[in-house]
């Protein structure tokens, strides 16, 4: 017999699958958990109800730049590749050395020391060295710090998740520009001979995002009815 978590009308239910006489039957059992909050717990329904104990996945004492990466390995498998190597390219420049030069266990990790980690990076965090990110940047540092403590709180190896307790900086508010007319026209002819030359034109003409214009593939482009989708 085998399990699975699914979802119904909000709830949690452990579908049962078994196979009688060559057929697969399935029942589904209500947890009585709501989603939000209770996937822990709704797991160790599920493997109570298997008759199995859930693994020890890491030991109680290990490192947390350690479980960063057991987060990033789980996660691996969770999302698309390009969400994945934004948290990656995070982890790897920033959280990962930062928190191997501190040697810090995941079991003594509190908000104090998050919030340490948040502030540095607020005021040096630039691979440049000239001043710090910024607030939406680091808004993305604590998604990898809270989703790597909620996956070891989840699995046992902490019991609060202190990233609910740091503190983020205000993101500066916005304010966009744009080309003039004229000024379009002289940087369209100052790149003419430049090999990025297609590139930029296409994403002057239809104000395409960074990631919309280099996500163009040859397939994007109906030659015939000189479309671009």
């Amino acid at each position: 017999m085998t399990a699975s978590l699914r979802v119904k009308n909000d709830k949690y239910y452990v579908v049962l699958t078994h196979t009688t006489d060559g057929k697969k039957n399935q029942t589904w059992v209500s947890t009585g958990l709501s989603v939000t909050g209770n996937e822990g717990k709704a797991r160790q329904l599920m493997l109570d109800m298997l008759g199995e104990k859930p693994e020890q996945a890491a030991p109680p004492d290990m490192l947390f730049s350690d479980a960063v990466r057991r987060w990033l390995e789980d996660v691996r498998h969770r999302v698309d590749e390009v969400t994945y190597q934004g948290y990656e390219v995070q982890a790897r420049a920033h959280i990962l050395p930062y928190f191997d030069d501190l040697q810090i266990r995941l079991c003594d990790v509190d908000g104090e020391a998050l919030q340490t980690y948040i502030n540095v990076k607020a005021k040096f965090g630039r691979s440049d060295g000239h001043g710090g990110l910024s607030a939406v940047s680091l808004r993305q540092h604590k998604n990898v710090l809270n989703q790597t403590l909620k996956l070891a709180q989840r699995d046992g190896l902490i019991q609060t998740n202190p990233a609910d307790l740091v503190v983020m900086p205000h993101a500066a508010q916005f304010t966009g520009t744009f080309y003039t007319e004229a000024q379009m026209r002289d940087l369209l002819t100052a790149v003419k001979n430049e090999r990025l030359y297609p590139i930029i034109y296409v994403t002057a003409l239809y104000g395409l995002r960074r990631s919309e214009v280099l996500g163009l593939k040859w397939d994007s482009i109906n030659f015939a009815m000189q479309t671009l989708t």
